[in-house]
Formats: structure tokens, C-alpha cells, sequence
């Protein structure tokens, strides 16, 4: 019963986070270039609605799916970072 609490609490929190998306004001985007061409891949700057914190999205379209992947200042710099180490043929620390 307490996988079936949780899961259902997992759910919740998915669809707040989704009714917030929608709600808060994407201050820019940009569609980025990828082998496959365009219209794949989305970043998008973002200020919420609540607490006008700034953050960053990720949108992936592909198929029957889009996924939108939140990322705040910390987690911008980490990919940002792995980014540059992985073109620059240094390998990334694996953090688990």
C-alpha cells in the first residue's frame, strides 16, 4: 500500500509541476540545431510565476512524447560543464 501512496503522490507532483509550466512566462526560446534538423529540440528561459525565480527548460519532441526537463542555476551550470568537458575530450567526472 505505502508503493501505491507513493506512486500516486509521484503522479500529483507531476501534474503540479505541469499546471505550473504552463503558467509560468517563457522569457525566451530558442529552437537548437541538431542532425536531424530542427523542431526537436527547444531551450527555453522561464521566470516563475510565484516566486519570479529564474530557471531553465529543456524540451525534447519526439514521437507521440514531449518531455520538459526543469533546470535551476545549479543544474544548468552541471550541464554547461559536462557540455564543455565532453567536446573538449576530457572525461566527465561520473557523479552518482
Amino acid at each position: 500500500m505505502s508503493a501505491r501512496r507513493g506512486l500516486w503522490q509521484a503522479l500529483k507532483d507531476s501534474l503540479s509541476f505541469a499546471k505550473s509550466l504552463l503558467k509560468d512566462q517563457i522569457r525566451s526560446e530558442v529552437d537548437i540545431d541538431t542532425p536531424l534538423g530542427n523542431g526537436f529540440l527547444f531551450c527555453q528561459a522561464r521566470e516563475a510565476r510565484e516566486t519570479q525565480d529564474k530557471y531553465v527548460v529543456v524540451k525534447a519532441i519526439g514521437g507521440d512524447a514531449t518531455v520538459f526537463a526543469p533546470l535551476d542555476e545549479n543544474s544548468a551550470k552541471q550541464l554547461i560543464a559536462f557540455i564543455q568537458l565532453s567536446f573538449l575530450d576530457q572525461q566527465p567526472k561520473n557523479s552518482s
